[in-house]
């Protein structure tokens, strides 16, 4: 754990975090980042299960914008899959050199147990995946193709990381 202070970047890792305590991991990460920085992050990417969402609820409250994956249960697939064509809207990612450029997006305001308030939930199919992509977040300026390339960018870096490991 640095920050580098010429560069602008806060390291933060923590390879033992067992699996009870993952879901409390984002909110220990906020606590770093504010003792380093004196202010919470202004947006955090990252994994569904490092949270709960109560405490999806606790970053909202605090002015933190997130944009996290949604577990997919056999109802919200059965939902998902019966939804007619005109519900989806096809979008263009920016970066030339992807495969799934053009994939379709099902954007929905959503209520979970446990937050206060509404979500948004892009829901995102042929992305090269076989099962959709569902995607929670605060944000409501940004657009679906934003949204949609933030998330892509944690994965490449994510999966850069277990490359170099």
């Amino acid at each position: 754990m640095a920050r580098d202070a010429e560069q602008g970047v806060l390291r933060y890792a923590n390879a033992g975090v067992t699996k009870g305590e993952q879901t409390g991991e984002i909110l220990q990460f906020v606590r770093f980042w504010k003792k380093h920085t004196g202010k919470p992050p202004a947006e955090l990417v990252f994994d569904s299960q490092l949270t709960t969402y109560g405490k999806l609820s606790e970053l909202n409250q605090e002015g933190i914008f997130f944009i996290t994956l949604r577990r997919r249960s056999r109802k919200m697939l059965q939902q998902i899959y019966s939804q007619p064509d005109s519900a989806w809207r096809r979008i263009s990612l920016p970066a030339l050199t992807r495969i799934y450029r053009n994939p379709k997006v099902l954007e929905q305001r959503v209520t979970l147990p446990g937050y206060e308030g509404e979500l948004r939930q892009l829901t995102v199919m042929e992305l090269g995946h076989e099962e959709p992509t569902i995607l929670l977040t605060n944000h409501r300026k940004l657009g679906p193709v934003e949204l949609v390339t933030r998330y892509a960018q944690r994965m490449l870096i994510e999966n850069g990381i277990s490359e170099a490991v």
